[in-house]
């Protein structure tokens, strides 16, 4: 595997993500967590646990669903350049950050060396990222060195604030994947 150095760490976690997706992520503001499947360059399918759609982004637009999925919030025709998250979790990992020129200083910068690690039986790599100034402590960014993709971001003592709790990636998702279900306005 080998350890790099900060550079190529933040030139691999600010490429976008060429490869699929398919993962579940939980965080310490989610219970209990999501399921997504991710295509490039900007498809997503995120579920609730119970498989319930939260959010959907496919050639026609972007939809997000009210928690139990059986309410549209909102739909976003897709527009060249324009990116919606949704404000998933799932997409904080698999989105990537630009590390090399970034517009702020919320935890863009390397607190010490890039490291080698296993997670979630990946090889990886992390580092840990100092803290803006109105932000109590930094935290490890850990990337999947295969992929591309942030597998976690966690605090100095490891505690999970976004991370995935399996993952798949460069996996077979068929176009009905990403197809939009029948929209109900109601519950």
């Amino acid at each position: 595997m080998g350890v790099v150095e900060w550079e190529e760490f933040a030139q691999i976690a600010s490429a976008p993500v060429t490869k699929t997706v398919h993962g579940r992520v939980r965080s310490i503001d989610m219970t209990p967590y999501e399921q997504v499947r991710y295509a490039p360059p900007d498809y997503w399918r995120v579920e609730d646990e119970h498989g319930r759609l939260r959010y959907l982004a496919n050639e026609t637009g972007h939809y997000l669903w009210r928690p139990g999925g059986r309410e549209l919030a909102w739909f976003h025709p897709r527009r060249r350049d324009e990116w919606h998250s949704g404000d998933m979790t799932s997409h904080t990992l698999i989105h990537p950050r630009d590390l090399r020129e970034p517009l702020d200083d919320d935890f863009t910068h390397p607190a010490g060396p890039v490291q080698e690690v296993i997670f979630l039986d990946r090889p990886a790599w992390r580092v840990l990222l100092a803290p803006p100034p109105h932000k109590p402590e930094p935290v490890w960014q850990v990337l999947d060195v295969t992929s591309g993709v942030t597998l976690a971001y966690q605090s100095p003592d490891g505690t999970a604030i976004a991370e995935f709790t399996g993952i798949e990636t460069d996996v077979e998702l068929p176009p009905e994947t990403f197809a939009a279900p029948p929209v109900s306005d109601s519950p």
